[in-house]
């Protein structure tokens, strides 16, 4: 059994990161086994990524969680209310003007 590699980004859409990243992995895959988690897997481009899986073995794996827009959404404003980024609170604490 190989040693395993976890990708972690934030869609896969054709841009620099994810070409570095499958370049990356392209040259690890006769070591390592290559896993991908796509944070927002909702904008990934299938077809960009299919371009990929012909060349290369990967699994893409995902997060429950992350299938459900409105969890990540209300996560996220969570973590916001909880540091005090949140509507008009977060306008009156950084824009003076305001």
């Amino acid at each position: 059994m190989r040693p395993g590699i976890l990708f972690v980004i934030n869609d896969l859409q054709p841009g620099g990161a994810e070409m570095f990243m499958f370049r990356l992995a392209a040259h690890l895959q006769d070591r390592f086994s290559i896993f991908i988690l796509s944070l927002n897997p909702e904008n990934d481009d299938e077809a960009f990524v299919a371009a990929f899986q012909d060349q290369q073995t990967f699994q893409r794996i995902s997060l429950p969680l992350l299938k459900e827009k409105g969890i990540k959404n209300r996560l996220f404003w969570r973590y916001r209310k909880s540091r005090g980024y949140s509507g008009e609170n977060f306008a009156t604490k950084n824009c003076p003007d305001r």
